[in-house]
């Protein structure tokens, strides 16, 4: 990982930003939290890595990277947010790195970047990156993010335990991609179009032009029963819901906590 380009390039763009590199380390929001602990206050930090050991997703699951082939990272970030806008720092960072990917991959026709609810990008309709948000001090007017993000960009081999539609930028591209240039390009996107949080509405109108799920047809799981539901998505919701209609037209909003989804 180039540091010190990754430092000079945010430096140019005029964003204070705290770089804090590991050659390999357990979990980038793991060190995040260290790091808050440590540190309350700490605000505007990126914690990245080579190698991420134990990395984890959404309800603990394992997020494998092969050592030195994907970008890993945690961005710590202070908002000042309520709590029914908590879930739009998610639909932010995943709209932002769809279109970060866009802006890269604009010449290549045959890479199709699309958003799947809530916190997925999809690469040719397979898995390409997912986004781990933990929030601290919930309670009170400024809340603290931790944004963790892991993007497959070289690696092509990926663990069995793993669902065969999971994929990389190299896998589809078949190039090697640079993930320095990713996380610069993701950074100062992410910081230059932060004013989007303040307006719910188009935020989430942004992420649904990068979507295809309104009217699809999915099977859906609630988590406090976990039997398969089928319904029909009508719309996502200004708060981030998925509002969905049953076999018996009965139409509920489901939020991102309460049920996973396969479309």
């Amino acid at each position: 990982m180039n540091t010190d380009l990754l430092n000079s390039e945010i430096l140019k763009a005029g964003i204070s930003l705290n770089v804090n590199y590991y050659e390999e380390t357990e979990s980038t929001n793991l060190s995040a939290k260290n790091i808050l602990a440590e540190d309350p206050s700490t605000d505007n930090t990126l914690i990245l890595t080579s190698h991420q050991t134990n990395g984890k997703g959404r309800f603990d699951r394992k997020w494998y990277s092969e050592p030195g082939a994907n970008l890993t990272f945690t961005l710590i970030k202070k908002l000042t947010l309520s709590v029914d806008e908590i879930q739009l720092v998610n639909f932010y960072t995943s709209y932002i790195l769809c279109l970060t990917l866009r802006e890269i991959f604009t010449e290549n026709k045959n890479m199709n970047f699309m958003l799947k609810w809530p916190n997925d990008l999809l690469l040719n309709g397979k898995k390409l990156s997912g986004i781990l948000l933990e929030i601290k001090n919930p309670e009170t007017p400024v809340k603290t993010f931790i944004i963790g993000c892991g993007v497959n960009v070289n690696q092509t081999v990926f663990d069995r335990s793993l669902p065969n539609n999971t994929t990389s930028l190299k896998s589809e591209s078949g190039i090697i991609s640079d993930p320095e240039k990713i996380l610069i390009s993701f950074i100062k996107n992410f910081f230059g179009k932060s004013s989007m949080l303040n307006d719910g509405d188009q935020l989430i109108c942004k992420w649904k032009s990068c979507s295809d799920i309104t009217g699809k047809k999915i099977i859906f799981r609630k988590f406090d029963d976990d039997i398969p539901v089928t319904a029909v998505v009508e719309d996502v919701s200004p708060d981030g819901a998925l509002c969905l209609r049953n076999e018996n037209g009965i139409l509920k909003k489901y939020y991102s906590g309460e049920i996973t989804l396969s479309v």
